[in-house]
């Protein structure tokens, strides 16, 4: 499998939570992702688990990609 939103890998993993190895990794992309976002005067408008695509869960550690943003305006001082 190429790709998989992580809700549904975890679905299939019955929840197990993933060990703080991966999940590092994971969360060091996503906050990336909005740096540049921000960066770019853009919010993400409903980040969740169905919104972070894991390119490649079968790799460790877990690359992914943000998607199904909405661009709005900087709200940001």
């Amino acid at each position: 499998m190429l790709e998989q939103n992580l809700y549904d890998f975890l679905k299939q993993n019955k929840f197990t939570p993933l060990p703080l190895n991966s999940i590092r990794p994971i969360l060091q992309q996503v906050l990336t992702a909005l740096l540049k976002l921000k960066s770019l005067g853009l919010i993400h408008a409903d980040l969740k688990p169905e919104n972070i695509m894991l390119v490649d869960p079968t790799n460790q550690p877990f690359r992914v990609k943000v998607f199904y943003f909405r661009s709005i305006p900087s709200l940001f001082l």
